[in-house]
């Protein structure tokens, strides 16, 4: 692994900063949307025993590791190439790795009432269909048309990228360590492996 700091320190870091996540989201108003990148065998065993929603979005491990690798080396936080990147990403030396595993744990969760499966390209294909059946998930009430719209214009990427909310890309790079072509939100486009990914690695996924 190529990372730019010691496997400890940056443990440590982790450590410090899931403490400081903990007691914000035990201070947070219920119901808490909480994000988490865990595996399921990670996360808190509460979860499992008061079974609350969870929302699990997937997507095709080729575009996945790209995006990872162009984010953590524009981050400045791995110093090797994208092809070393995408080796130790199919060896599971990546945080929160193998990523077939974490899928797959999901994937046969997905028929459990607390359970929200989708993916990357459902939602891209098909955002309002999403939607109404997150919506439905939730308990919520029906959306009206007015409602959908406003909803898939502030879901569409260009207005999520715009968006210093969920894009956090001028904060990263004031930490010092970016590149100046950083960005946290890049293309989010479907396939973009197609014209990024080599043909020798491109197999190796399959």
């Amino acid at each position: 692994m190529l990372y730019t700091k010691p496997l400890p320190s940056a443990t440590d870091e982790l450590f410090e900063r899931s403490k400081r996540m903990r007691s914000q989201a035990a201070e947070l108003k219920s119901p808490r949307c909480i994000k988490s990148h865990l595996p399921a065998h990670l996360l808190p065993r509460q979860i499992w025993q008061k079974k609350v929603k969870l929302i699990y979005c997937a997507r095709n491990p080729k575009d996945v590791v790209l995006s990872y690798g162009h984010f953590l080396r524009g981050k400045g936080a791995y110093n090797g190439s994208m092809e070393e990147f995408i080796d130790d990403f199919l060896n599971a030396e990546t945080l929160y790795s193998p990523y077939w595993i974490h899928v797959y744990t999901r994937w046969q969760m997905r028929t459990e009432p607390n359970i929200f499966f989708t993916t990357y390209e459902e939602m891209k294909q098909n955002l309002s269909g999403v939607v109404e059946r997150l919506n439905e998930f939730l308990e919520k009430p029906p959306l009206s048309e007015a409602q959908m719209e406003k909803l898939l214009n502030h879901l569409s990427f260009e207005s999520m990228k715009a968006n210093q909310q969920v894009n956090p890309t001028e904060v990263i790079k004031k930490s010092g360590r970016p590149g100046a072509d950083f960005q946290f939100m890049r293309r989010g486009i479907v396939g973009s492996y197609k014209d990024e990914l080599s043909v020798r690695k491109s197999a190796a996924h399959k």
